[in-house]
């Protein structure tokens, strides 16, 4: 009998008549390694399960998505840029393509009006309701209208970022000063790397900003106002701003189409998760972050109280605060969510004047709904400014 070794077993050769048979018996480290491998399989099976099951999995169990699937419907009301809701949507449907989803902007407060109107009349019309002013997010919870819900990543996402158990912000509003590139020479640009540039004689009637009255154009006029370093900025800086004689926009939206226009050369100021995603479609501007630069969470996501589609709301709103819409928000909305166990996957300029953002003030939120009315009536007397007009 012949045999021969290797590092897995012997192999053994047997003769007869009829010629030659081989037998193999293994060694006792090839049933180890083997035995290993069985287990380390077994424990790959266990933890990562099929792909679309493990997402569906980080918004809503089984009877959820089978609850929200029997409704088939959801709407959301919002003060989003609607290019960025319709992102969000797609990607929700990418995951969830059973429920038909249909969304309505209005801009700043008048989201808070038209649910309030809506619900006091026995219209029970909205699933979500997105509104970019705490304050007013406030007075919904305390007037009942919306639903108590906790999302399932509802530990991972800090208190400043929550009405507990009732509203979450999404992501992080970032204020910056925006130019039109083909207005504004980088070399001019420069100067407002520093807040104060702005307050340049060249400015004067090149200056666009929006009303501060809710929303994300309130959180700069916070910080003038109430600056970190004592002595900074003030009413001062204001009147300064203001002798420029800036167009003043209701809306955001307009403030900016004006500028890639060129009706305005500045636009003082923008939130970038605006910017970002115009500039890779090819849009004529570039901004500045000066330091400190405005960051903070003030728009509100929740579930109406007396929600049509409750399964359905409750399913988005569970995607949007999980790692999958955490995703979609740095993809679609160039935004950084609010999730602390999210890894920022934004797109961001790769070119030599941007200018990322390395010192944030974040105002107070309990500050932002104490001083909110008196400051912006300073605003409009600064700015001889009459909404609406």
């Amino acid at each position: 009998m012949m045999k021969k070794r290797d590092s897995f077993g012997t192999r053994f050769r047997i003769g007869g008549a009829k010629g030659n048979c081989y037998c193999w018996m293994p060694c006792l480290r090839a049933v180890k390694i083997s035995l290993s491998m069985l287990a380390a399989i077994s424990i790959l099976v266990s933890v990562v399960p099929v792909a679309g099951t493990a997402r569906a999995a980080s918004s809503g169990d089984a009877a959820l998505i089978e609850a929200a699937k029997k409704e088939g419907n959801l709407s959301i009301i919002h003060g989003m840029p609607q290019v960025a809701m319709q992102g969000l949507t797609k990607a929700f449907n990418r995951l969830y393509p059973f429920i038909s989803v249909e969304i309505e902007r209005q801009q700043g407060l008048a989201v808070y009006e038209k649910f309030n109107t809506e619900t006091r009349a026995g219209s029970n019309l909205r699933d979500i309701v997105m509104v970019a002013d705490m304050a007013a997010y406030r007075k919904l919870v305390e007037n009942k209208m919306i639903m108590n819900h906790r999302v399932p990543n509802d530990a991972d996402i800090p208190a400043k970022f929550k009405i507990d158990g009732y509203a979450y912000v999404a992501y992080l509003t970032t204020m910056v000063v925006i130019v039109n590139d083909k207005l504004v020479s980088q070399e001019e640009g420069a100067i407002l790397r520093e807040w104060e540039g702005i307050l340049d004689p060249r400015w004067k009637g090149r200056i666009g900003t929006s009303y501060p009255a809710g929303g994300s154009a309130y959180g700069p006029l916070y910080m003038y106002l109430r600056p970190p370093t004592p002595g900074r900025f003030g009413e001062k800086f204001l009147r300064g701003i203001a002798a420029h004689q800036p167009q003043i926009f209701n809306s955001t939206a307009t403030a900016m189409e004006r500028l890639m226009a060129g009706e305005i050369h500045v636009l003082f100021t923008h939130f970038e998760s605006d910017a970002i995603p115009k500039f890779s479609q090819g849009a004529p501007i570039r901004w500045y972050a000066p330091k400190p630069t405005p960051s903070f969470g003030n728009s509100y996501f929740g579930i109406a109280a007396k929600a049509p589609h409750p399964n359905a709301a409750k399913l988005w709103l569970n995607w949007l605060l999980s790692e999958d819409g955490a995703t979609a928000i740095n993809k679609v909305y160039a935004s950084v969510s609010t999730l602390s166990t999210h890894k920022d996957q934004r797109d961001l300029p790769t070119a030599s004047w941007y200018m990322p953002v390395t010192e944030t003030f974040t105002p107070d939120l309990n500050g932002w709904i104490k001083y909110h009315d008196a400051d912006v009536k300073l605003w409009r007397e600064v700015f001889n400014y009459k909404p609406g007009r």
